[in-house]
């Protein structure tokens, strides 16, 4: 496994809700390691990238992102050329979206989705990935499952590079009436006027992780804008869970440092 100094013990999980809209993250990388999520890669390079979803994985791999900076996606596993044929033969080629990253590789990392689109029927989205890879890489296997893209950044932060203070900015939870999200309406994201995402096993999954880790310092971070102001009831009574604003973000990293 590949040995990763980026990453600090003061650590911003960054969302990709539209409360963040604004910030410096330039200036927040500066004060923290940042591991951020999905298309963050598109418009900033934050220390560790996190993917879930399959044809967005893909997407960063193709970009030459993932060539020279660390990311983590799931189920990301190289099979040799010669299987090729024996698990391309019985799928139409209109339901395979393929590209051949280098032209060096003898290797391939695919992908299926049980329909058309991974977050909604009939989006126009391929059935399955096939994505040949680079020779060398910076992808490491996510090492567990289950989890949403947020909750795996606060997980690894935690369990992978054992992160004494973990700040959640971006993660904005109940949305307005539609959808909340930096990259809405693009490439693999849903269309801007959907509604919005239940946050439920977010919300769930977040608080588990924050139980689990007693001994690291979990901060929610709201930014002065409606988006993120709401409090969380199921996170009440969580000892090492604080919700803050930004400007007791920046009096707790002086404080840490």
């Amino acid at each position: 496994m590949e040995c990763i100094e980026e990453v600090g013990v003061n650590i911003i999980c960054l969302g990709n809700g539209e409360s963040r809209l604004g910030l410096d993250l330039d200036e927040l990388k500066k004060r923290c390691s940042i591991i951020g999520a999905n298309a963050i890669y598109r418009d900033f390079e934050p220390d560790i990238v996190v993917a879930i979803d399959r044809g967005m994985m893909h997407e960063i791999y193709r970009s030459g992102y993932a060539k020279d900076h660390i990311c983590y996606f799931n189920n990301w596993n190289r099979l040799p050329s010669d299987a090729y044929v024996g698990l391309t033969t019985n799928i139409f080629s209109t339901n395979i979206n393929e590209i051949i990253a280098s032209p060096d590789s003898d290797e391939f990392v695919m992908h299926g989705a049980e329909k058309d689109g991974l977050i909604e029927h009939g989006a126009g989205l391929p059935k399955y990935w096939i994505t040949w890879t680079y020779l060398e890489d910076r992808v490491l296997n996510i090492p567990f499952e289950g989890l949403d893209a947020g909750p795996t950044a606060v997980k690894l932060a935690c369990e992978e590079f054992s992160a004494n203070n973990v700040f959640l900015i971006g993660h904005d939870l109940q949305s307005p009436s539609k959808i909340n999200n930096v990259y809405k309406g693009s490439d693999n994201y849903l269309p801007a006027d959907k509604p919005k995402i239940d946050a439920d096993n977010w919300v769930f999954h977040l608080g588990q992780i924050f139980t689990e880790n007693p001994y690291v310092n979990f901060y929610r971070v709201v930014v002065d804008n409606e988006l993120s102001q709401d409090k969380v009831p199921e996170w009440k009574g969580i000892r090492n869970f604080k919700q803050i604003d930004m400007e007791e973000f920046e009096k707790t990293i002086d404080n840490i440092k």
